[in-house]
């Protein structure tokens, strides 16, 4: 009776891991179904949203700055505005209208960390991915004119939850730049994007407001940007995120983790946008 029941158990679980899983294309489809109903996405043309934003120095260095957000897009263009009162550090303009993109600098010829790595890896802008879900410009509203490379990764842990995986390979752009999607199981929202790429240490160059230094400290270098999205709202017929988090790290050599906390308090579409 034992081996009979182990024989059961063990054809139950191969025909489960048989199963066929998930495609890109499936979560993909179930995303935009979390977002809203196709007509109501293909309602908001434009969005306009504002809050507070605030910077905070995790590690190298400290000190924290606050201040104000505003975003707004119309179709495939988009702007993202954070304002801080510190002459050192004004805050971060984002730009992108169709496939031209402008990051603005924060000091003669300088940009910040975050915003020198977007300058670098402009496909953020261009595909539509920084922001997410909070932007018309969304790439996963517009894949077809986009038509990037999709990977579906499985289900990963991360920050003990289980999350859908779906690698992001645009068209243009270099195999060593990694972008990773991710989706809740259940509600399929998109609550996090990952995007990274290592370089060895005599290529990579210390980012700061005074100089520029070769970084010889180690091996590799490794630049991470993460998002991630949570305090979803319905307004208009679609689930938005209201809390915008990014943290940006470079590691191990001179390391250094920044925080970017948005959270808006008023979404509004199809408004007049400038």
């Amino acid at each position: 009776m034992r081996t009979a029941l182990l024989l059961i158990l063990t054809a139950s679980l191969a025909c489960f891991a048989k199963d066929p899983e998930f495609k890109a294309e499936d979560v993909v489809a179930r995303h935009l179904d979390s977002i809203g109903t196709a007509q109501a996405r293909a309602a908001a043309r434009s969005r306009l949203a504002q809050g507070t934003c605030g910077m905070n120095v995790i590690v190298g260095g400290g000190g924290g700055l606050s201040g104000d957000a505003l975003l707004v897009s119309l179709d495939r263009k988009a702007n993202l505005t954070l304002k801080f009162p510190s002459t050192q550090y004004p805050g971060e303009q984002f730009v992108v209208d169709g496939n031209r993109v402008a990051v603005a600098q924060t000091g003669p010829n300088t940009r910040s960390s975050l915003g020198d790595f977007v300058y670098r890896h402009n496909e953020i802008l261009k595909e539509g991915l920084l922001g997410g879900t909070l932007f018309t410009s969304w790439s996963l509203l517009d894949l077809p004119s986009r038509q990037p490379r999709l990977k579906y990764e499985g289900l990963k842990r991360v920050n003990d939850r289980q999350l859908h995986v779906i690698r992001y390979q645009p068209r243009k752009s270099s195999d060593e730049f990694s972008i990773l999607l991710y989706f809740e199981p259940g509600t399929f929202r998109h609550v996090m994007t990952a995007y990274s790429y290592t370089v060895p240490a005599s290529m990579s160059m210390r980012q700061t407001a005074e100089r520029r230094r070769p970084d010889a400290h180690a091996d590799q270098v490794r630049y991470r940007l993460e998002e991630s999205f949570s305090d979803f709202r319905t307004v208009d017929g679609l689930t938005l995120p209201r809390s915008w988090k990014l943290r940006y790290t470079v590691e191990p050599a001179d390391t250094s983790i920044l925080d970017w906390q948005i959270n808006l308090t008023r979404v509004v579409h199809n408004t007049v946008v400038d």
